[in-house]
């Protein structure tokens, strides 16, 4: 019988486990985030303690997974904008404004970090 490692182990758990949908604090020091409310899902930024949670899209079809440019200036996040079951990725400003929407495809676009 043949024995594994604790590192084949982890080795072995890492390739199967989902990739955790997070992202480090941008150079601004905010960390982005998704909050779902239900039946919608919404991005958010907030000090790294949690505090201070501020709003950075309002959507009734939901803004989710976003993530800051390495500058802290941009984030780039998906939506489901025009209540499409496509979800497409975005960018906008760190505060909310000026977005823009950066793909159009008929597949699903995610994970924009």
């Amino acid at each position: 019988m043949r024995r594994f490692s604790f590192l084949s182990a982890l080795a072995a758990l890492l390739l199967i486990a989902p990739a955790a949908e997070a992202a480090f604090p941008g150079a601004n020091g905010r960390i982005a985030f998704t909050r779902d409310a239900g039946a919608n899902e919404e991005s958010y930024t907030a000090e790294p303690d949690g505090s201070d949670a501020r709003p950075i899209t309002s959507n009734p079809w939901g803004d989710r997974m976003p993530a800051f440019s390495p500058d802290g200036s941009r984030i780039a996040f998906v939506s489901l904008e025009n209540g499409t079951a496509n979800p497409e990725i975005y960018v906008m400003d760190a505060d909310g404004t000026d977005r823009t929407r950066l793909t159009d495809s008929a597949g699903n676009d995610l994970d924009p970090a």
